[in-house]
């Protein structure tokens, strides 16, 4: 199942500058940003006692494979803006998050618009598009809170972002908040308590 992230943590906003050549700029930003409790909205709410952070080691295999991600806008697979495979999107891991750099070409009408959004501040967030491939839970006994831990993926793209399908305080999620994959009850006892708190959650958002 293919979910994505959207983080408004002050270090994942896009940001450009200009380059060497001529019409091309690059857009820069961190697509996702390591659980730091720290940095604020590194920890994702799915629920209320229900949360999802984000571990240092989940696009290392994506990384050392070269996975081959799209920078799309908005996560639009008709807004391409660039691609590891092409050279024109750059990725790396380093203490905050998922870093990206975008070399894109202003010339393009479509570029053009993406880039002054971003400079105006009218889009502001960054997201990443994955597949889990490992991830685990825990749980907080001081904050009797349940955790999830996403520490490896199969990652697809990577976008700046106007908003996502929901809102939270400090980060949001574009799907529904009961849809994530959750582990078999053997691994995990509180599963069916925790998928009810999601469902009940979602539904006084909705109010």
């Amino acid at each position: 199942m293919i979910e994505t992230r959207l983080s408004t943590a002050p270090a994942s906003a896009p940001a450009v500058a200009p380059t060497t050549g001529g019409n091309l700029r690059t857009i820069t930003g961190y697509a996702a940003v390591f659980f730091n409790p720290t940095i604020p909205g590194s920890e994702l709410k799915l629920g209320p006692s229900t949360y999802e952070r984000i571990a240092p080691t989940a696009f290392t295999r994506a990384l050392r494979e070269r996975d081959d991600v799209r920078a799309l806008f908005n996560h639009d697979s008709n807004m391409v803006l660039g691609r590891t495979k092409a050279g024109t999107l750059k990725l790396r891991a380093d203490t905050i998050g998922l870093r990206y750099e975008i070399t894109v070409d202003v010339s393009d009408p479509f570029v053009l618009h993406c880039v002054k959004a971003l400079e105006r501040g009218d889009v502001d967030g960054s997201s990443f598009a994955f597949i889990i491939e490992y991830d685990r839970w825990e749980r907080d006994l001081t904050r009797k809170a349940d955790i999830r831990w996403i520490t490896g993926v199969k990652l697809l793209d990577i976008s700046p972002v106007t908003f996502p399908a929901y809102d939270a305080t400090s980060s949001q999620i574009a799907r529904s908040f009961y849809d994530p994959p959750l582990p078999p009850v053997e691994s995990f006892p509180k599963r069916e308590a925790v998928l009810r708190e999601m469902k009940l959650y979602e539904k006084s958002l909705r109010k």
